[in-house]
Parts: structure tokens; C-alpha cells; sequence
């Protein structure tokens, strides 16, 4: 095939024209792409991931800082102790994580409403946001940080909101409630069996499935809450051993490799209504 250099004038700038043509076809169709939503299906691994990670990061908050990051019932119940001098709860950590929480899930929950919480590209820019604060934090945490970040160092609120920041994110991108009617619906991504950040839900849901006891029953929403619950479990075990016999900082570095694959198998994951990745 002869060079585009030894083809006359005309004909190198139809081919340019049509090679810019194809360039700007898949930039169209990749910019489609992360304006459709996911399929559920899809999410429920990814959701499993994130609710592993989030387990062994609520024991190394809770062990480390003397709060949690995630699970805000026990930060409320800590800022009321302190506040009224009962017991020895740390108010600082628990205001901190609390305020960061509620900041980053208000701006994200409100945003992703208004875009669509369960595209592909505001459910990869949601997990970046997660990824990159606690990447942030691992690095702070870790022996390559400031001793001043330290657990009782002056500086370890700053740990404590960027893992705050990461939870309220997480929890705006998975538990946005929509009201049809009577019926409440607490998913934004459509997996409500997976809400990735508590428990007591999941256990009520749980022991009071109809189908609990008959097991030869199918029943995605059954099974998907009874995996979830055993993968809270592992999760929480997990981070209580890297904390036991190894190092607190390698359960952050956990959570962030936990929410970059996640975010992998979100790019990679199916479109709403279609059979293949881009189809």
C-alpha cells in the first residue's frame, strides 16, 4: 500500500479527514457510554468489594482514632457521651468524622442526583473520590508519613476526615432513597440488598425473609443479603488481624485497593439494557 506521502494532495486529506471522522466516533460513543447507566447485575461484586473494605476500615478507625468513618450511629451516640461528660468517647475525631461525612455526602448525593446516580461516569467519578482520599490517608498513616499524622498526633484529624470524606461519598453513591408511592426504595444503584456501610438493616432484612428457611427456593434478594452479611464479617475480621499482628496503615493501603478494583469492574461493567461493554 503506497505512503500517505506518495498519494496525491486530495486523497491524504480524505484519509486524515476519515481517521478524525473514526477518532471523534469513539470519543462520542465513550462520552455515550459513561452517560448510561449501569446494569445492577453488574454491581453487585463490586458493592461486595466495597462492603469487605469498609468492615476492616471501620476496625482500623475505631481501633486507631477512637471513631468510625462510616458507620455514623456510633459517631452520633460518641458526640452526645462526650458532650455530656459521660465516659472517656474522644469528641474531636467523632465531630470530625461526622461533619466530613455529612459535607462530602451532601455535595455528592445532591450532585449525583441531578447527573444520575447510577451512570457509569458519575459512579466512576464517585469511586475516585473515595480511592484518591484514602489513598491520601494511607500515605499519611504510613511509615512514610509525618509523625504529626500519627494516631495521637495533632494532626490526625486530617486522617480522620479524609476517611470520612471517603465514607460519605460511598454511602451518598449507594444509598440515595427515592419514594414511589408507599414503596421506599433505598438504593440510587439499584442493588438494595447491598447497602455497603451498616449493618442492622441487613440482619432485620435478613431474619425476616420469608424464603430464610428454604433455601432450595431461588431467591436473588435473599442470597445477595445473606452473602453480604458474611462478607461484613470477613471484612471486620480481616481488619482486626492486619491490626492485631500487623500494621494499621496496610488496612487503609486494604480499603484502597479494594475501591480501585471496584472502580475497574465499573468501567468495565455492562450497560443498562445492552449485552456488551459499549454495545
Amino acid at each position: 500500500m503506497p505512503d500517505a506521502e506518495n498519494l496525491p494532495h486530495e486523497t491524504t486529506l480524505l484519509l486524515r479527514g476519515a481517521q478524525d471522522e473514526d477518532t471523534a466516533l469513539k470519543s462520542r460513543r465513550w462520552v455515550d457510554r459513561m452517560r448510561h447507566n449501569v446494569a445492577p447485575d453488574d454491581l453487585v461484586i463490586p458493592l461486595m468489594i466495597i462492603t469487605f473494605s469498609t468492615s476492616a476500615m471501620d476496625v482500623a478507625t475505631l481501633q486507631t482514632f477512637g471513631t468510625y468513618t462510616t458507620n455514623q450511629t456510633g459517631n452520633t451516640v460518641f458526640i452526645a457521651l462526650s458532650l455530656l461528660s459521660l465516659g472517656r468517647v474522644p469528641l474531636r475525631p467523632a465531630l470530625v468524622s461526622l461533619i466530613g461525612f455529612l459535607g462530602f455526602g451532601l455535595i455528592m448525593g445532591q450532585t449525583g442526583i441531578r447527573i444520575g446516580a447510577r451512570t457509569i461516569g458519575w459512579l466512576l467519578f464517585s469511586l475516585l473520590v473515595q480511592t484518591v482520599s484514602l489513598l491520601l490517608a494511607t500515605v499519611l498513616v504510613s511509615p512514610l508519613g509525618p509523625a504529626s499524622f500519627y494516631a495521637g498526633g495533632p494532626n490526625q484529624w486530617v486522617l480522620v476526615l479524609l476517611t470520612a470524606i471517603s465514607g460519605g461519598t460511598q454511602i451518598a453513591m449507594i444509598s440515595k432513597s427515592e419514594l414511589t408511592g408507599r414503596v421506599q426504595q433505598a438504593s440510587s444503584v439499584g442493588v438494595p440488598e447491598l447497602p455497603t456501610g451498616m449493618m442492622t438493616t441487613p440482619y432485620a432484612r435478613l431474619i425476616s425473609e420469608p424464603n430464610l428457611l428454604h433455601w432450595r427456593i431461588r431467591d436473588a434478594a435473599r442470597d445477595r443479603r445473606a452473602v453480604y452479611v458474611l462478607v461484613f464479617w470477613a471484612g471486620a475480621f480481616t481488619g482486626a488481624a492486619l491490626e492485631r499482628w500487623i500494621a494499621s496503615w496496610l488496612t487503609f493501603g486494604l480499603g484502597v485497593g479494594c475501591k480501585a478494583l471496584a472502580m475497574g469492574m465499573v468501567f468495565m461493567a455492562k450497560e443498562e439494557g445492552s449485552r456488551r461493554v459499549g454495545g
